[in-house]
């Protein structure tokens, strides 16, 4: 039933020009918001960020909510699908993911931040809600 028709392959497509791609270590821009990222450490319990170059011994806690940083929640190696919830080899299974242990394995997990740019602009936008009406709709 299809033989009567063209084919697509048989034209070349003609209806934009190639444009030359840009070097592969430039950055392309992207279909959303253009924004800094950072990789930083953040708690489980409450996500706050953690100071840069703290020391996450077995005894440490989040200045926030003070839940234990050194804990199962926090490594690097946490993950739901493997054995004992551990991509390490560990003996036994941790009795709470989210309490504070000594595992040897333990590596604190960072994770990308994407809100520099955003938030160094001072947040999103005017306070006042009539200020931000006017912004949408000014003249």
């Amino acid at each position: 039933m299809d033989s009567d028709r063209q084919k697509r392959d048989d034209k070349p497509r003609q209806d934009r020009p190639q444009q030359p791609r840009p070097p592969s270590d430039m950055p392309r821009p992207g279909r959303g918001m253009e924004r800094s990222a950072s990789e930083v450490y953040r708690c489980s319990g409450c996500g706050t960020p953690l100071l840069p170059g703290l020391a996450v011994t077995p005894e440490a806690l989040c200045l926030s909510c003070m839940t234990p940083l050194h804990c199962c929640r926090n490594c690097n190696y946490f993950d739901t699908s493997s054995r004992f919830e551990c991509r390490q080899a560990i003996p036994a299974p941790m009795p709470s993911k989210t309490a504070g242990n000594d595992c040897v394995f333990f590596q604190m997990r960072a994770v990308l931040d994407a809100t520099g740019r955003r938030s160094a602009q001072g947040g999103g936008g005017p306070q006042d809600p009539k200020k931000a009406f006017d912004a949408l709709f000014k003249k």
